[in-house]
């Protein structure tokens, strides 16, 4: 799966979280707290979604480790993917 279609995925979730976020407001530059206005319990529903989209992917390590330096950003959690897709050997053959 490529970066293209990882990143489509997730603008599709985080558009679907709120109303009031359009698809075009999602970019990787994006901070999902500061720019995009998601809170804890949005947060816990975009981790659930990511979960059954990605196979298990734990978002807690990724978060805890941007979230104090604002780095929360579309872009790094689809780098955050990607590296965790690629460092787990079921996940290579898909």
């Amino acid at each position: 799966m490529n970066r293209q279609i990882i990143l489509t995925q997730l603008v599709t979730t985080i558009a679907g979280l709120k109303r009031r976020i359009r698809t075009s407001d999602v970019r990787e530059d994006a901070s999902l707290a500061d720019d995009l206005g998601l809170d804890s319990l949005d947060l816990a529903a975009l981790s659930s979604a990511i979960r059954h989209e990605f196979n298990n992917l734990d978002l807690a390590g990724w978060y805890m480790a941007v979230a104090s330096s604002g780095t929360d950003t579309v872009g790094s959690l689809v780098d955050y993917i990607i590296e965790s897709r690629s460092s787990a050997p079921s996940q290579r053959s898909k």
